[in-house]
Order: C-alpha cells, then structure tokens, then sequence
C-alpha cells in the first residue's frame, strides 16, 4: 500500500505555520509508507522536497481554472464551497479515485479539498481548521454575504460526510475543533521545532507579529491592532514578519501602527530580537503555530482568548490574555514594562513547549492512519508518481 497526498502545501523550507505542519505530517508517514505527494500549484522544488519529506515522489497539478459561471454551475450541481470548484482538477480526481480503488489510502489536506474525497476506498482528512466555521466568520456584505453563507453551509455538508464514514479517518488540531465537528475525529495536536538553544528575554527589544498574510484572520488582527489597540497608547510599532504581507495588507501596510517586514529567511533572529510576541487575533479555527514558536524560543506573548484557543496555556501562567482593545493594550505595555514578569512567562511558556515537539505530537496521525489501513506492509511498492499530474 502506498499513501497518496494531496496539499497545497508542498515546500521544502516552509516558514508559514500550515506548511511547517504538512511537512512535518508527510515525514512521519514517508517513516512508514511509501508515500507519493501531487502539489495543487507551481513552483514546486521536486528534488528537495523529496529529499526533505521523505516522500517517494512528488508532481505537481493546477486547478482547471474554471470561469465565474462554470463555477457557479460545478458549485450548484455538486453542492460544494466555490474555493472547492476553483481549486479542481478533474484529471487528478480521476485519478485520486484509481488509486483509491487499487487499495492506496489517500490523504486530503483542508476542507477545500475534500471535493477530492473518493467513493469508497481508504481516506484520511488532515485539517488544519474546520473550514465551515472559518467560512461562517469571515466578514462580508452584499452578494459576499450569500457566498459566505454558501460556502460555510456546503463546506458543512462535507465535513459531516467525512466524520460519518467509517472509512474516512479526520483528523483536527484541537479538542475545540473536535468539538465542531462532532462524528469521529482525532486530536493531532500542532508542534513546534525546538530550538537547539534558547536566550534571556531582552530587556529592550521588539514587538513581533509572525504569520501568513494570505490567512485573513491574520489581516484581521493587524487591521484591530493598528486601528483600535496601537492608536495613543505611545506603544512601538508591530513587526510583521510573514509570507505575502506587502500584497495583503493594502493601506495597512504604511500605517504607523505596522513596520512590514514581510517573508524572512528564518524566524530565530527576529524572535532572539524580540520583547514580545503578539497575537492579536479575532477570527479563525484551529491552533497558532506562532505562540508554540514563541514559547520555544523563550518569549513572551499577549493574546487574545480566540488566538490561544485550543492549547494548554494559563492566563498570567504562561502568556497574558486580553480580548478588548484597551486591555490588550495595557498587556503589553506591561510586558515592555516588567522585566520579571516577561522572564516568568517566557519561561513557563518554554517548558510547555517542550512537550509539544513534532516527533511527539505527529503520532496520533501516524496511529490514524495505521488504524484505518493496518500496519505497514515492508514489501509494498506501488506505481511511482512522474511528471506533472
């Protein structure tokens, strides 16, 4: 049996949260099963990819590209969320059902893709949020409004097939989510890399943002942060640092509130640098990779109650906590303020980092899809993947 990975996700050197956590799962199954990755876009590294997953091949496949109408025809036809119809490719669908038919377990990442989801056959799900709420909470007016709805109804409809069928195994990232969902799931929790070596908490240094700007809660939070927390309170600007910034951001991108530095090689230097990590946000499902980053790396955090969801962290134990814009703000001013205090929660963060290592958290995901299949045949070599999909 060989394992057939669908992402969107593919990279060798990811530096967004989503990507971290699809490399990390894809090795620990290539430690067990030959597994075979197509990568919904372009630009893909096969040959590093490869050699850093684990993965016994790897190809790429684009959507269809289908225009507005045909979209809205495959949307309604089919009862699926438009992002699902944008992102088909009716050939590797096709294909993804030959492979489920010849006995390979396919594994579908987000819920857009599970309009991939083949009849019959072996599939686990491995969703970073629950995509029905993600959609429900998104801001929108007008026709936005009905495609909203649209969409977090028809992503619903497909979440509780994948839950109710005894041959789909769902995996989620927090009891929260499990909770969403309903039907049968199971927690693989997010991880963290730890660091071979951590440093003091600065007494002077920066206020960091970390995270993806093609992610709109994290739009979201920048836009609460510039325009209700940062504004008189004599606070210093929030460094964001993440992939797609300058693109996303619109006019965020010059306000005071906001020193963009956009996509950076690697994360460490800038949390060695830093006073402070802040998560200011609003919107979303799921756990942020970014306080897990944060506390191995020994910093201190202020956060909202929706932006620590789903992890074990206490309140004045190892971060601090705000939901409104006056109290965020005071959270922060008093971890730039209290030496002692950022000292004692970077290092109550660290030590609550330490049990959340990828190696360990990966395994109720391997133990999934062992349940599912059974346990690793040595002997089995199916097809290998070649070319573009």
């Amino acid at each position: 049996m060989r394992v057939l990975w669908l992402t969107n996700m593919a990279n060798p050197a990811p530096r967004a949260g989503g990507g971290i956590r699809s490399l990390r799962l894809v090795q620990a199954t290539a430690s067990r099963w030959p597994v075979d990755v197509i990568n919904l876009g372009t630009g893909l590294d096969t040959e590093r990819y490869v050699a850093v997953s684990g993965a016994r091949s790897a190809a790429e496949a684009l959507p269809d590209a289908p225009g507005r109408l045909q979209t809205l025809v495959t949307a309604l036809r089919h009862q699926l969320p438009l992002p699902a119809c944008r992102a088909l490719n009716r050939g590797l669908r096709a294909e993804v059902q030959r492979a489920a038919d010849l006995g390979d377990a396919i594994v579908i990442e987000h819920g857009w893709m599970l309009a991939y989801r083949p009849r019959g056959g072996r599939t686990i799900v491995a969703l970073h949020n629950v995509d029905s709420e993600l959609a429900r909470m998104l801001p929108a007016r007008g026709a936005r409004r009905l495609e909203r709805r649209w969409n977090a109804s028809r992503y619903r409809r497909l979440e509780r097939m994948a839950v109710n069928d005894p041959r789909t195994a769902v995996t989620v990232v927090s009891r929260r989510d499990a909770g969403l969902l309903g039907g049968r799931t199971t927690v693989v929790p997010n991880g963290t890399d730890l660091p071979d070596h951590v440093t003091a908490v600065p007494a002077q240094g920066d206020l960091i943002f970390v995270g993806s700007m093609g992610y709109p809660p994290n739009v979201d939070a920048l836009s609460w942060w510039a325009t209700e927390v940062w504004p008189g309170t004599g606070l210093p600007a929030l460094r964001v640092i993440g992939q797609g910034s300058h693109d996303a951001l619109g006019d965020l991108l010059t306000h005071p509130a906001l020193d963009v530095i956009g996509e950076v090689p690697t994360i460490q230097p800038w949390l060695e640098k830093a006073r402070a990590v802040v998560v200011p946000l609003r919107q979303g499902s799921g756990t942020r990779l970014k306080l897990l980053e944060a506390f191995a790396h020994h910093r201190p955090v202020v956060s909202t109650s929706k932006g620590a969801e789903g992890l074990d962290a206490e309140d004045g134990t190892h971060l601090l906590l705000a939901d409104d814009a006056v109290a965020f703000a005071e959270a922060v001013r008093l971890l730039l303020a209290d030496d002692v205090l950022a000292e004692r929660l970077a290092t109550a963060g660290s030590a609550l980092a330490q049990r959340s290592g990828w190696g360990a958290v990966t395994r109720p995901f391997v133990d999934a899809i062992e349940k599912l299949v059974g346990a690793p045949d040595s002997s089995a070599d199916g097809p290998r993947l070649a070319g573009q999909a």
